[in-house]
This record gives structure tokens, C-alpha cells and sequence, in this order.
């Protein structure tokens, strides 16, 4: 046989791979069964989050609208938001939360009002209000202490200078994307420790963050399903939850025990002893890797996970905080840098790099241990 030929019939049998791919009738491989699920999706979204809710969606609208009931909304007014499903109000922080029903089915909620996370969940977006805060952080000037007003002695340069910055209200999952939600949309899970493994003696589960993400990747699965990641100013924003102070939870690192996820003893006991990376030795927070989102308190927003857990990407390139920010999102508008922003710390992070202003970065097309929380619009 010919090189040519052989060549002819190794270019043949590539096409037959490229025909089967595309008949794949797994619509996370197959383009043709992809397109058929999305037109499905299309036909039956209304119906099947609007229409079937009708009672709760006008009691939803009403409530956040009266400010005698909601007052954090500031009188806000929505239309119902076609894919979501009201949850009703988090007992905690006030706010309304919504089921994102083509990546799951909703959680239930406890005897106590809360969500309880579940495999089978989708997306749980909390509708946050928007407005003026302010992002960033500055050391203490002579006489000044650690604190409010966005001072914090471990303040980087590119956390500065502290500005203002003004959101329009928005939606923000309250977990980080699962590894059973990634599975159910991309059909795959990248995740360096994946559900079903052991790391130490911890079981993984499918509630735990995925992990290994690349922005490219996080950017096209949200895209598919009408999502976006957050801004760097709407996460900071989030996290921080109408505080000012290094984290959410207080000015002193102790106050992060039963909030965060860090690298601390329970992280220590797995690691080999050579290997000298730095641990806060006062806290054990019962996981030595990364844990099942909502293992820890929420913040005031009722968000899970800000600080600690896993990194979370953010859609601004990274840059100068003396770049301007676009309207309503926030987005740094940047455009020389090509890496991407990372924000929240995660499990080997020490509390310091879990700060609520703490800034980091990596190349889009690259991942170690980002993860993503989804964000969406308010469709108007």
C-alpha cells in the first residue's frame, strides 16, 4: 500500500469519527443532539418556570418591591426571570432566592428555613440588591487600626487605591459550581480530586466545588446556559456582604472558624512533612482538601464558600484598579493584560490570602485549582 493511500484512507477514517461525533446522541458530545436539547430547553422554559409558578412569581415581585418587607431592595421592581423559580427569602439575610431549573432540580428547604444542598440540585441564585460600595483595601495610616473602612494592614498594592464602586442589582449562585452540576452541563468533570475519590481519609462527594477549571471552559458552559461569570467588583461586593472590614466575618482571622475552608490542621495531617507550607495551626475545619459547599456559615448575603474552598474566576482581565470600571457591572475595563482575575482563596490558602479584597490571577486557557460561582443578569 502506498503512503498516499494510506494516507487517503487515514483521512477517510478520520471523517467517519468526525461523522459519529457529530451524530453522538449524548447531547454534551454530539452537536445535533446538543442543539435538539437546547431547542427542547427553549420550547418549555417559560412554561416551565413562568407560567407553572405563576402565584409564586407575583408574590415574589411583590415582596421585593415593598420596602416595608424587603428593604434592602430599595423598592426594586422585577419582571420574572425566565429560567428561575422562586425559593422564597433566605431566613438569615432577607434576601429572595431562585432555582436555576436546566442544571437541576430545586433544594429543599429545613425546618429552620435553610436550603439543604442535595447531588440532583441546580444552581441556587440569590438576587442581590446592587449599589455604591467600596472595593479595595489600604494599610493603616499613623494612629489607625486594622478594621472598618476597608483598612487592613495585609493590604497588597494591587488591592489599591480603595474606590467606589456602583453595581445594578444582579443574581450570584450562593455555592461554587458543583462537581455533580459541571458533570450534568459539560459531561465531564475536570476536577484534580473528582467525587468517589479519597483524599486522606475524606470521601469526595458530588457536592464538592469542581476544581481544574480553565476560564475558556468556565466562559463556554455558562454561555451555553445563558450565565456569565461574576465581575471582579460584583464578587468583591458579594463576598464582602455590606462589610469593610479584612473579612466578612470580622477583623481577626480566629472569626473565620466555622465560615471558611483554609489550610489548617485538618490540611496538615495530609500533607508530607517536607513539605513546609504555611497553616493556620488554630484552626481545624474538619477538611483536609476541599469541602461540600455549605459546610460552613453564610455570609450576610447568605452566600457559602467566599472565602476559602476553592479559588473562583471572575470574566475582568486582571489590572490596575486605576483602570475604569464599566456601568452597572463593574467590569475593569482592561485591555493590554490577558490573564484573568481569581478571587475568594481556597483550601491551601492561608486566612490572610482568603481576604474579602485579596486579588490574584492566572492565563485563561490554564487551571490548578479555580473553580467558579455563576452569576446572571436581572433580565429587564
Amino acid at each position: 500500500m502506498t503512503a498516499g493511500r494510506t494516507q487517503r484512507l487515514l483521512d477517510l477514517f478520520e471523517k467517519c469519527l468526525d461523522l459519529e461525533r457529530f451524530a453522538d446522541p449524548d447531547p454534551f458530545k454530539g452537536p445535533v443532539a446538543s442543539v435538539k436539547e437546547r431547542l427542547r430547553v427553549a420550547t418549555t422554559i417559560r412554561r416551565d418556570t413562568i407560567e407553572a409558578h405563576e402565584e409564586a412569581w407575583r408574590r415574589a415581585v411583590e415582596s421585593i418591591a415593598d420596602e416595608s418587607v424587603c428593604p434592602a431592595y430599595r423598592g426594586l421592581r422585577i419582571e420574572p426571570q425566565i429560567g428561575l423559580v422562586p425559593l422564597g427569602r433566605d431566613p438569615r439575610s432577607g434576601l429572595w432566592e431562585f432555582a436555576h431549573i436546566e442544571t437541576g432540580t430545586p433544594p429543599e428547604r429545613g425546618a429552620d428555613g435553610a436550603l439543604a444542598p442535595a447531588e440532583e440540585m441546580g444552581f441556587v441564585f440569590v438576587l442581590l440588591p446592587g449599589g455604591a460600595f467600596k472595593m479595595g483595601a489600604r494599610k493603616p495610616a499613623q494612629g489607625e487600626r486594622d478594621g472598618d473602612d476597608n483598612i487592613d494592614a495585609a493590604a497588597l498594592d494591587d488591592e489599591m487605591p480603595v474606590h467606589e464602586v456602583t453595581l445594578a442589582p444582579f443574581f450570584l449562585s450562593k455555592y461554587e459550581m458543583t462537581q455533580a452540576q459541571w458533570l450534568r452541563v459539560a459531561g465531564s468533570n475536570p476536577s484534580n480530586v473528582p467525587a468517589g475519590a479519597l483524599y486522606g481519609e475524606t470521601r469526595i462527594t458530588p457536592l464538592h466545588p469542581v476544581d481544574s477549571v480553565t476560564w475558556d471552559a468556565a466562559r463556554e458552559i455558562l454561555n451555553r446556559l445563558g450565565l456569565e461569570l461574576p465581575t471582579e467588583a460584583q464578587w468583591e461586593y458579594a463576598a464582602r456582604g455590606g462589610t469593610a472590614t479584612p473579612w466578612w466575618t470580622g477583623r481577626e482571622k480566629e472569626t473565620l472558624a466555622g465560615a471558611a475552608n483554609l489550610c489548617d490542621t485538618a490540611t496538615r495531617r495530609v500533607l508530607p512533612p517536607e513539605l513546609r507550607q504555611p497553616y493556620e495551626a488554630w484552626l481545624d475545619d474538619g477538611y483536609p482538601a476541599t469541602a461540600p459547599v455549605g459546610s460552613y456559615r453564610p455570609n450576610p448575603f447568605g452566600l457559602h464558600d467566599v472565602a476559602g474552598n476553592t479559588w473562583e474566576w471572575c470574566l475582568d482581565r486582571y489590572g490596575s484598579y486605576k483602570a475604569p470600571v464599566a456601568r452597572e457591572t463593574g467590569e475593569r475595563l482592561v485591555l493590554e493584560a490577558q490573564d484573568r482575575s481569581i478571587r475568594g482563596g481556597s483550601w491551601p490558602s492561608t486566612a490572610a490570602g482568603c481576604r474579602s479584597s485579596q486579588r490574584n490571577h492566572a492565563a485563561p486557557a490554564l487551571s490548578a485549582m479555580e473553580g467558579l460561582r455563576p452569576a446572571r443578569r436581572v433580565a429587564r
